[in-house]
């Protein structure tokens, strides 16, 4: 048994050592309202924070359900920067390329309005990544690539008072929950 506990604390030290406690946390988030109009432009911000120093070659590709997109701004300013709809999965997709190195603490922005259309409460998911190069002794220029998941989110389509009404007279007949009802009136309230 001790020799098991020492194995494991030896192979916790060797991770911690080939990936620093950088590496593992997420250094990337994703913001945009909650509920929106369908329609209409809302803006989405991705920011990630480099986490040493001579992080380079930074790109952020976000995948999108949305009608359009436009990029409004990147800071600092990209090397390249485009938005696609013809990825094979149907969806958009938001991308913006760094090539230059960035000191630890350095946060790096994109800002991009889109536009979805729906029904009231449809969900809209963004889901996409962060690439760099940083850390180990090997990969372009001596660095490692690291690929870092943006966290998933979502927005859904604001409903209208008849849409919100009509879910609490589906409550009050007993064909959904009430919590299902002040779901819908809490995002007509939004």
């Amino acid at each position: 048994m001790k020799k098991f506990v020492y194995t494991m604390l030896i192979l916790l030290l060797v991770i911690l050592l080939v990936f620093p406690a950088s590496a593992l946390s997420s250094n990337v988030e994703r913001s945009h309202p909650e509920y929106v109009e369908s329609g209409e432009w809302f803006t989405v911000e991705v920011t990630f924070t480099c986490p040493e120093d001579e992080t380079n070659s930074i790109g952020i590709a976000d995948n999108l359900e949305v009608v359009d997109a436009e990029i409004v701004e990147c800071s600092p300013s990209t090397s390249y920067a485009r938005t696609v709809f013809d990825n094979p999965e149907s969806q958009s997709m938001v991308e913006c390329i760094w090539a230059e190195s960035f000191d630890a603490g350095t946060e790096v922005t994109a800002v991009y309005e889109v536009i979805i259309e729906g029904e009231p409460m449809d969900e809209f998911v963004f889901e996409g990544y962060v690439l760099y190069y940083a850390g180990s002794t090997t990969g372009y220029g001596g660095r490692v690539q690291i690929r870092e998941d943006i966290p998933e989110t979502s927005v859904k389509i604001k409903p209208d008072m008849s849409y919100a009404l009509g879910e609490v007279n589906r409550w009050l007949q007993g064909e959904i929950s009430m919590s299902d009802a002040l779901s819908v009136i809490n995002a007509w309230l939004s």
